[in-house]
């Protein structure tokens, strides 16, 4: 199961992704834009749920209603999900019926019966689109490095080192238990890696259009490594009462948000410059 919404999660993902760029780079960062605003809103739900839940642990109660309460917020994420999809469903509805959407797919249409024609003729089509794959790819290749090691750093600490990571207050009061502490830190990444995808990339003095500067700030994101490995990871409970270096939740959070947003325009500046680079060939971006 797991496996199959993998594989499913990708082929949609590049599906919409190349659907968005055949529109525009615009459009394109207003997908990533609503890819940050959907985690933050999954998040907040989930923050919600366990902020109700920590309110109700106070008070005795038998099991049947803690596995009863646990259906309950699965039955919520569920059902938020499930308008979620409803809604992309209208919205592709619309989409299609946009005057413009077959002027879009003309081109996509036209190449995909050359190709076509030219196999039939016993053409190299196939040659030919990989010779261009490898122009694309050998033309864009450091944008490639960046977006990779961003990946590479976020997914090495986020979550699996920052779940280990709990409140320095001990004992922690009511709304810092790891049951509200943890929702509360994956919410707190997706407000600035959605602030990051959005708002970010429209400030004209942090556009930055020269690959290799994407790719060094890129690399600089390695530095939050050690900053995390710092706050208070507790990885045993033989560790969990020894002070951390950094002995303050809002330094933990400060960095968590300038975590997401480092993170959030990192593809779309990636995927707008790669966008110019690859229709422009002719033009040195600076």
């Amino acid at each position: 199961m797991t496996t199959s919404l993998a594989c499913s999660t990708a082929y949609l993902q590049s599906a919409v992704f190349a659907l968005a760029a055949l529109w525009g780079s615009d459009e394109t960062l207003a997908v990533m834009s609503g890819q940050g605003g959907i985690a933050v809103l999954v998040s907040f739900a989930q923050v919600i749920l366990a902020v109700l839940g920590a309110m109700r642990r106070s008070a005795p109660q038998s099991g049947t209603n803690a596995s009863v309460q646990s259906t309950l917020a699965g039955v919520g994420l569920w059902a938020i999900s499930a308008v979620g999809a409803a809604g992309c469903i209208y919205a592709h509805t619309v989409l299609k019926a946009h005057v413009e959407y077959p002027n879009v797919l003309a081109p996509v249409i036209a190449r995909g019966a050359e190709s076509a024609r030219a196999g039939g003729m016993g053409a190299p089509g196939g040659d030919v689109k990989q010779g261009v794959t490898g122009r694309v790819f050998r033309k864009n290749k450091e944008l490639e490095m960046a977006v990779a090691w961003v990946f590479v750093v976020t997914l090495s600490v986020f979550p699996p080192i920052t779940t280990a990571i709990v409140s320095t207050h001990s004992p922690p009061p009511r709304f810092l238990q790891p049951s509200v502490f943890i929702p509360l830190h994956f919410l707190l990444f997706n407000v600035g890696d959605f602030v990051g995808r959005t708002y970010l990339p429209a400030i004209p003095s942090l556009l930055i259009t020269n690959p290799r500067r994407v790719l060094a700030l890129s690399l600089a994101r390695t530095l939050f490594v050690p900053l995390f490995l710092a706050c208070n990871v507790a990885v045993s409970p033989a560790t969990t009462g020894s002070k951390p270096l950094l002995n303050s939740d809002a330094a933990y959070f400060l960095i968590l948000i300038a975590f997401g947003l480092t993170n959030g325009p990192s593809a779309p500046l990636d995927t707008s410059v790669a966008t110019v680079l690859c229709s422009l060939p002719v033009v040195t971006i600076f």
